[in-house]
């Protein structure tokens, strides 16, 4: 049986009267990749935000790897083993490439030339090497995703969160995005990607939930949900 990394319990999260996370249950296996799709509004967002901290469960429980990180400040859960990615990247504009690096490190106690090894080496993989000391405003919109996503394996995360690291980025570069995604999966680490590009998302994985007015509506391959007709009714009213 595949060891869970993340137990997330019956989670409900409110804005007044609107609903945006409804009684999600979930258990995720270790080395899991779980795709996660729904309509516009489904409350996608909101579920990452609510397991990394951003967010605080009005009620329910989540267990990372048994220990209950609700209510816990989104920078000690980072340090528990979970990174995320957003939408909108949310880097330093005005900051060198590499200060937005070494930014999740800084209070790790290691030498400054071994962190910067480890950043560089990330920004290779991502074909950002060589930029270090250039600003990250200099960076295209694709580019500031993937500077993004280098930066949330600084500190060695079991659990990646990537919301739509897809949208409105070059072909070129999706294609790094989906090579390091996949990396990161034969590498044993989880990962939850909320993604609108069906096709890439089915290329991924065949593990994939349906998010529709904050609650899983249903769970299963591609060709499965296709032919669900609550997905159908969920997408496109019938």
């Amino acid at each position: 049986m595949t060891q869970s990394v993340l137990n997330i319990q019956n989670i409900e999260k409110r804005f007044g009267g609107h609903i945006a996370v409804n009684r999600v249950n979930l258990d995720i296996g270790k080395g899991s990749l779980l795709g996660i799709i729904g309509p516009n509004g489904a409350g996608k967002s909101s579920f990452l935000n609510c397991l990394i901290g951003v967010y605080v469960p009005d009620e329910g429980n989540i267990l990372l790897n048994g220990e209950s990180i609700v209510g816990k400040p989104t920078y000690q859960i980072i340090r528990k083993g979970m990174a995320r990615t957003f939408q909108v990247p949310k880097i330093f504009q005005e900051n060198t490439i590499l200060e937005n690096m070494l930014t999740p490190v800084l209070h790790v106690n290691e030498k400054r030339s071994a962190l910067t090894d480890k950043a560089s080496q990330l920004l290779d993989w991502v074909g950002l090497g060589g930029r270090e000391h250039a600003l990250a405003k200099a960076l295209s919109g694709g580019q500031q995703k993937l500077l993004e996503f280098a930066r949330a394996l600084m500190n060695d995360p079991d659990i990646i969160l990537l919301d739509e690291p897809f949208a409105g980025v070059h072909p070129n570069l999706k294609q790094v995005m989906v090579n390091g995604i996949q990396d990161l999966h034969r590498q044993g680490k989880t990962v939850l990607l909320v993604s609108h590009d069906m096709p890439t998302l089915y290329k991924l994985t065949s593990d994939i939930i349906v998010l529709s007015q904050g609650a899983i509506i249903a769970r299963g391959t591609p060709k499965q949900l296709q032919n669900d007709p609550v997905v159908v009714e969920a997408y496109f009213g019938g």
